[in-house]
């Protein structure tokens, strides 16, 4: 009986995993992503493909000593010129990124202040507003 049911799941399985169908797209800056990039039957047996970047809307907001209450805020555009930042590439940088369905709260900036009152860094918070909706296995991908 036991090893009727173990069969039976390991059809599913080979059967689920034959007849996939692969889907891929590409963000510029990003790369080619498809479904089979981070497939496995047992543990990610549902695969969806990444929000594209302008869906998810990534903020990237950089805080020194020298701005604490004023961020630097980015968006995931890699031509922005940089040179009158007050990102300091001498210094250690920390990220501060927040969960799934969940805003930058308070938190976020409570981790940030205390940071900087330890030590003269570069803080990033990331929020990424509409990519860590539900369904969790596409959020997994973006």
């Amino acid at each position: 009986m036991m090893a009727s049911k173990l069969f039976l799941c390991l059809f599913i399985i080979c059967y689920l995993f034959i007849t996939i169908q692969t889907a891929s797209i590409s963000y510029d800056g990003f790369g080619t992503f498809n479904t089979l990039d981070f497939f496995d039957p047992i543990h990610r047996p549902i695969n969806l493909l990444p929000k594209h970047p302008d869906v998810i809307n990534a903020t990237f907001s950089l805080y020194t000593r020298k701005n604490l209450q004023n961020p630097e805020t980015y968006n995931y555009n890699p031509r922005i010129n940089r040179s009158q930042s007050f990102f300091d590439s001498n210094k250690s940088t920390k990220l501060i990124i927040h969960g799934y369905n969940e805003d930058a709260r308070e938190w976020m900036h409570s981790i940030k202040n205390n940071y900087l009152q330890l030590e003269d860094l570069n803080i990033i918070l990331v929020e990424w507003p509409n990519g860590d909706d539900p369904p969790y296995v596409q959020v997994s991908m973006s």
